[in-house]
């Protein structure tokens, strides 16, 4: 499994500011840090690609065309920034789902539900380029109101962050629990196809796919109905 983290919706003169001047980047550059580590102790191998400088529009184009190029090769896209609202004391947080995707959708109530809520969390539908290029799971996190001069002091303090990321860590495996089961085998991860499912609370997965991994013969007999397995 391979999850992409992109912090942040541009740079420079675009970049987001607090009302005392904290920048986006180094709010979620941090968080997109954090998380990457916690994620890499639970084997789940993270990229993170940071947006190139300018608007946020051309920052998410550009980061979409990076990820076009390996579609397949992505399980979870997760944009992180921080939200922006014309009331100062608005706070909370807000996950944008690409429409249409019932697997976007329901990765964003994940990720919603580990955070506490308030009168602004909110999930929204989004015709993000960034989501709409993905062929996999994808939203885009605001962890909080950066506009919010209270929250922007929270910001800055490392416990806040961590607690964050481990927040989001929460809403991952909150959906990667029911929609994938990994299989590992001396410490590395194996591909299943087709992929492993539970049935009657028990486990399946494709004895063919263990056999190769753990370096045995398998083998198939359609007219007998029969898998034999050849340790040597």
């Amino acid at each position: 499994m391979k999850i992409i983290l992109c912090p942040g919706s541009g740079s420079g003169a675009h970049a987001r500011r607090g009302p005392a001047g904290l920048p986006e980047h180094e709010v979620v550059d941090d968080v997109a840090s954090l998380l990457s580590q916690a994620l890499a102790q639970r084997l789940i191998a993270t990229e993170i690609m940071q947006p190139p400088a300018g608007d946020a529009a051309e920052a998410a184009a550009a980061v979409a065309v990076r990820i076009a190029d390996e579609p397949y090769d992505i399980d979870i896209v997760l944009a992180l920034r921080t939200a922006a609202d014309p009331d100062p004391a608005a706070y909370g947080l807000r996950v944008l789902y690409l429409e249409g995707s019932e697997d976007s959708r329901l990765l964003s109530e994940c990720l919603l539900q580990a955070f506490p809520r308030t009168g602004w969390s909110q999930l929204a539908a989004s015709a993000d380029p960034l989501l709409g290029v993905a062929r996999c799971p994808s939203v885009v996190v605001e962890l909080d109101h950066l506009s919010n001069p209270e929250v922007e002091v929270l910001m800055r303090e490392p416990s806040w962050r961590a607690k964050v990321a481990a927040n989001l860590v929460d809403g991952l495996f909150s959906f990667i629990g029911p929609q994938d089961i990994r299989v590992i085998i001396d410490g590395h991860e194996v591909h299943v196809e087709p992929a492993p499912q539970v049935v009657y609370n028990d486990v399946l997965v494709p004895v063919r796919v263990l056999g190769t991994a753990l370096g045995v013969q398998v083998r198939w007999d359609p007219r007998r109905r029969l898998v034999s397995i050849k340790t040597g």
